[in-house]
């Protein structure tokens, strides 16, 4: 079913992405299809690993601010060709927050995962990378210091390529759009594999 087309993923901080990136290529593998992920995230992760280890005080600095602050555009956009290039070659899952970007000029079929502030916020509080914060201070780091931060920046960045002011919440941007609040993470995953296999469907009528 996935025998040719890629998959990108993206939406907001702890929609839910990643889990279901993981289910698809943990599902694919069962049926004989071997799927690669490809984690735009995890290069900037290791980025300030090594950013960290250069200068203890840094060790203070959460990944956030590291992002927001010291991450240049040269390297996101370094990051996205690397991404883009994976994406043509095909059999890939990219779990990027710019997916669609990425997925300019390739067959990919586009996914855009999300779910409300609100159900993300009591998703992630208490968690080890929002401990001690309060309620609200979880709301404030994801909705302010992550994702308007990182919306802000993809419109600067990515408007004038996508012809007009840039947003990868746009649902006009995407295939496929799934609320977590809504679906498991296996309802999700069974619902992209449908839209793969209907995407699929249509080429092959195109090309006969």
């Amino acid at each position: 079913m996935l025998s040719y087309k890629s998959v990108v993923l993206a939406g907001p901080p702890h929609a839910g992405k990643s889990t279901i990136a993981e289910l698809l290529i943990a599902s694919s593998k069962l049926e004989g299809i071997d799927l690669q992920l490809l984690s735009t995230g995890r290069f900037f992760r290791i980025d300030y690993g090594e950013w960290q280890e250069e200068d203890r005080i840094r060790r203070n600095v959460s990944f956030e601010e590291y992002y927001a602050k010291y991450v240049t555009q040269e390297r996101i956009e370094e990051v996205n060709i690397l991404a883009k290039n994976a994406l043509r070659s095909g059999k890939f899952i990219l779990d990027s927050r710019f997916a669609v970007v990425n997925a300019l000029g390739t067959d990919a079929v586009k996914v855009l995962i999300t779910a409300p502030l609100e159900v993300r916020v009591q998703r992630m509080f208490g968690k080890p990378s929002y401990e001690g914060l309060s309620l609200d201070e979880v709301r404030h780091k994801i909705e302010v210091v992550r994702e308007q931060n990182e919306v802000e920046r993809g419109r600067t960045i990515y408007s004038a390529v996508m012809g007009k002011p840039f947003d990868y919440r746009d649902t006009t941007w995407y295939d496929l759009v799934i609320d977590t609040n809504k679906y498991s993470p296996n309802q999700s995953v069974d619902l992209i594999k449908q839209n793969v296999l209907k995407q699929s469907s249509l080429v092959s009528s195109c090309q006969s």
